[in-house]
């Protein structure tokens, strides 16, 4: 993806709310959790069976030293991490991190404060990720 592309479409974007974001996945976990038959899930349906207690673990709060950032460093540290779910599909790989995150910064370099959120940001996007695809799955089955 295109940085001047990227921040075109992405760069007036708000960070959303965790509990936003956890909502999507509950709501996924708590139908397949009703739905009895675990052996016809759908692959992501399964996923989010099989990992939602990692899922619960990721969601916990912000730590303090994200909390006392301001909204600036966090935000700028969001669109970093957002840039590298989103060219990378998701694919978290160490790999894929350094490798999309050195081309953010060819065009923008990331502070110290920033990269001090940064792992709770990436940390956010990846769950805001799996919550657009948990809303994608619950508007396929309406």
């Amino acid at each position: 993806m295109d940085y001047y592309c990227f921040m075109k479409q992405y760069g007036k974007k708000t960070i959303p709310s965790i509990q936003w974001i956890s909502g999507k996945i509950v709501k996924t976990y708590s139908r397949v959790s009703n739905q009895g038959d675990h052996c016809h899930l759908m692959p992501g349906e399964e996923w989010v069976w099989d990992n939602y207690y990692l899922l619960q673990e990721w969601w916990r709060p912000f730590t303090p030293a994200s909390k006392k950032a301001s909204s600036r460093i966090r935000m700028q540290s969001y669109l970093a991490a957002l840039y590298i779910v989103l060219c990378s599909e998701g694919q978290a790989t160490e790999e894929n991190i350094i490798r999309y995150a050195d081309q953010y910064q060819e065009h923008r370099v990331l502070t110290l404060p920033e990269l001090n959120v940064f792992p709770e940001m990436l940390r956010l996007c990846l769950l805001e990720r799996i919550g657009e695809l948990c809303e994608l799955y619950h508007r396929g089955i309406s």
